[in-house]
């Protein structure tokens, strides 16, 4: 069976963007040692022929609002994929969290059940699925059972979603905008077969362990930009690299 590597994006509380100094668990590959055709950020090897359309058709990513979600926040996530990759998004109507996925005591929601929602319901026409929720999303990390996450993607999967609860959405934090576009390219990226990269200013970089690595991401790093490949838009802010970034 073909072994899929989750991907998690993890964070702090809004309330640790302000704080200086503030440490929080880095978006981390939980990889198992036997791992086997793991494909490396610039690999050219990756299968990106389900993305191959007719002239001026682009590759469909299907965007399923979660639970409570506010249309504006739906309308930014729709422009901040366009603006990073060449596909087209469609919305389709608002799913129910699964309810075994429900986490009384945080009051969050844990990320596998979700995915694995999105993945029963991808059609065969749609390249990718992006869930959205304005809820807190959780996993099973090394810290605890039910860390909260920024998002979750599945390595060269169907699958990832996103959450606003913790980039500040309700604080109406400035900053939320800029911080969407990092995690949704993060997280998609992973389904494009992106692992983490050791450059520090590209987007797929690990987190480390400081939130303040958020502001060193830049754009696509070439290797990450290869494996990409026409999935990028060329016009894109996360395609335009530089050396001296």
């Amino acid at each position: 069976m073909k072994k899929i590597v989750r991907i998690l994006s993890i964070s702090l509380f809004i309330a640790a963007l302000a704080a200086s100094g503030s440490r929080f668990h880095p978006r981390a590959i939980a990889a198992p040692p036997d791992s086997r055709n793991i494909a490396q950020p610039g690999n050219t090897q990756n299968d990106l022929s389900a993305v191959q359309k007719p002239p001026g058709v682009k590759p469909i990513i299907q965007l399923v609002p979660l639970g409570k979600v506010k249309k504006e926040h739906i309308d930014l996530l729709v422009r901040t994929i366009d603006e990073i990759y060449a596909v087209e998004v469609l919305i389709v109507p608002r799913s129910e969290f699964p309810a075994a996925a429900y986490v009384r005591a945080g009051k969050r929601w844990m990320a596998d059940p979700v995915l694995e929602l999105l993945d029963r319901m991808k059609p065969p026409q749609a390249l990718k699925m992006i869930g959205l929720t304005d809820e807190d999303l959780c996993a099973a990390t090394e810290k605890s059972p039910t860390w909260g996450i920024l998002g979750i993607g599945m390595l060269n999967g169907s699958s990832c979603v996103v959450s606003t609860w913790r980039l500040g959405a309700r604080f109406n934090n400035p900053r939320m905008p800029e911080l969407l576009s990092k995690v949704v390219a993060h997280e998609l990226g992973h389904t494009f077969n992106l692992l983490h990269c050791p450059d520090r200013s590209c987007v797929m970089q690990d987190a480390s362990g400081t939130i303040r690595s958020l502001d060193h991401e830049k754009a696509f790093c070439p290797a990450c930009q290869r494996t990409l490949g026409a999935l990028l838009r060329p016009d894109s802010a996360y395609a335009h690299w530089s050396e001296n970034q």
